[in-house]
């Protein structure tokens, strides 16, 4: 279940941003990251419906912790 999770939340990151995305888990700290790559630096995705769009599906215990890179990892 965990693992899909995670897939349904980098899908939701391309769908809503049209970026990339990573997500992080941070289980001792119930807490999770999700990293947005931005593709271009002129365009700045819709961060307010990202984090409508998570919060509409995670866990209400686990926080979110959002973050926005310019470069996607190699």
């Amino acid at each position: 279940r965990g693992t899909t999770a995670l897939e349904a939340i980098r899908e939701m990151v391309r769908i809503v941003t049209g970026c990339e995305g990573a997500v992080e888990e941070h289980f001792s700290q119930y807490a999770f990251t999700v990293i947005v790559y931005l593709l271009s630096e002129s365009v700045f995705p819709n961060l307010p419906e990202l984090i409508r769009q998570i919060d509409g599906i995670k866990p209400a215990h686990l926080i979110l912790i959002l973050r926005v890179r310019s470069n996607p990892p190699v």
